[in-house]
C-alpha cells in the first residue's frame, strides 16, 4: 500500500496536464511512512512515449528530501494517451524493487487514473494507493465567536500561543481558555 497525501497526487496529476502532450515524471518522498511531497523532474526527452530524468536534477532532488529528513520511495510519469499500466519500457528500466512506480494515466482526460506498481526482475505487482486527507488547520471560522479550548492547553499566559490558520485567520489562545479569533486584516 501506498499512503500518500491527497495534495502531492493533485499535484502530480496538474504536473501531467501542465506537460502534455509529453510525458511528466519526478520522485515521491515520504516521511513517516506517508508521500508528503512530489518533486517534479524535467523529461529531458520531451517525448510523448517516454521520460529521460536529468541526473543532476535527480541528485538535487535527493538531496533536498534528504534535507526534509525524507526518502525516496517512488518514481512516478504520466502516460498522456494510454493506461496506467507499466509500459515494456517502465518494466526494463525498474530498477529498484523497494519502491513504488506511479503512473498517471491522461487517455480519458475527464477520468484521470493514477497506478501505483511494484515491480521487481520484471514481475509487476499492483500496489494500492490510499490516498491521505490533510487536516484544515481552520476550518468554518467565525471570528466573532469565543469557543473553549481543551483543557490542555488552559493556563497558558494570556497570548502564549498564535496559530495561523487559513488566509489571513489568526487565533490567540488565552489563559482563560478561550479562542479569540480575528482576522490578521482587521488587526
Amino acid at each position: 500500500m501506498l499512503p500518500i497525501k491527497k495534495s502531492v497526487l493533485d499535484a502530480v496529476i496538474a504536473q501531467a496536464r501542465e506537460e502534455l502532450p509529453y510525458e511528466a515524471c519526478g520522485y515521491l518522498a515520504e516521511k513517516n511512512g506517508i508521500v508528503e511531497s512530489a518533486i517534479a523532474l524535467a523529461n529531458i526527452d520531451k517525448a510523448a512515449d517516454h521520460f529521460s530524468m536529468d541526473p543532476a536534477e535527480q541528485f538535487a532532488a535527493i538531496k533536498a528530501m534528504r534535507g526534509q529528513g525524507q526518502r525516496l520511495c517512488g518514481v512516478y510519469h504520466s502516460h498522456p494517451e494510454t493506461p496506467a499500466r507499466p509500459s515494456l519500457e517502465d518494466i526494463r528500466l525498474a530498477y529498484d524493487p523497494e519502491i513504488s512506480y506511479v503512473i498517471i494515466s491522461l487517455a480519458d482526460p475527464e477520468r484521470v487514473e493514477v497506478k501505483s506498481f511494484k515491480i521487481s526482475q520484471g514481475q509487476v505487482l499492483a500496489e494500492e494507493i490510499q490516498p491521505i486527507e490533510e487536516p484544515s488547520l481552520v476550518s468554518d471560522w467565525e471570528p466573532e465567536k469565543e469557543t473553549t479550548m481543551p483543557s490542555v492547553i488552559k493556563g497558558l499566559p494570556d497570548e502564549s500561543c498564535v496559530c495561523q490558520g487559513g488566509i489571513g485567520k489568526v487565533a490567540v489562545w488565552t489563559d482563560s481558555g478561550n479562542i479569540a479569533g480575528r482576522r490578521a486584516a482587521d488587526q
